[in-house]
């Protein structure tokens, strides 16, 4: 961290937008969001969202059009049928795949192309439903099961499903925002 940025956090009082445009030389976007239902926090949240519509459009150089918001919904909502599938098969008693690799599957999903992401998942899917009618498993049937609930576990922090499932356990879900919070409806 340079000189710069060490005195920009030591000073006080500051908001971290503030302090994170300073650091970006004016990059950061910010959207004042209503604090309160009503009309009137409905205009707000209407003038913000063409606000940050046409910075979007001016940063890209593309036009934001209806028809490519219903192509760009289409395509995600394809990527969270797919998790859900996904999570549907780790149901299956001996689950097909363990929680470690489900969790890597689900962090991918943040960063890869939605449209090569979307068709991997559900061939890997489709090799999870062989798997589950050969009654193969990554433990034994019967084996304990456990669901984590809580933060969010970064890349590459999977200590936790390490543990559980070196111990002869499987996690068979994440409640959490690289879990089921990122796909359920």
């Amino acid at each position: 961290m340079s000189r710069r940025q060490i005195l920009l956090l030591a000073r006080q009082p500051a908001k971290a937008y503030e302090l994170f445009d300073e650091m970006t030389n004016g990059k950061v976007y910010v959207m004042e969001i209503p604090h309160k239902k009503g009309e009137d926090g409905q205009a707000l949240w209407r003038n913000e969202v063409k606000r940050f519509s046409a910075k979007l459009e001016e940063i890209s150089g593309k036009k934001i059009t209806i028809d490519k918001l219903k192509q760009a919904s289409k395509v995600v909502n394809e990527k969270r049928k797919a998790l859900q599938r996904l999570a549907s098969l780790r149901s299956a008693d001996p689950s097909p795949i363990s929680g470690l690799d489900a969790l890597l599957v689900n962090q991918v999903a943040f960063y890869d192309d939605p449209l090569r992401f979307t068709a991997k998942v559900n061939e890997l899917c489709d090799e999870l439903t062989e798997r589950i009618k050969s009654g193969t498993g990554v433990s034994e049937k019967g084996s304990t099961r456990i669901l984590i609930s809580g933060s969010p576990m970064a890349i590459p922090n999977w200590k936790i499903h390490a543990i559980v499932e070196g111990n002869g356990a499987t996690i068979v879900g994440e409640e959490s925002c690289v879990g089921e919070r990122n796909w359920v409806n």
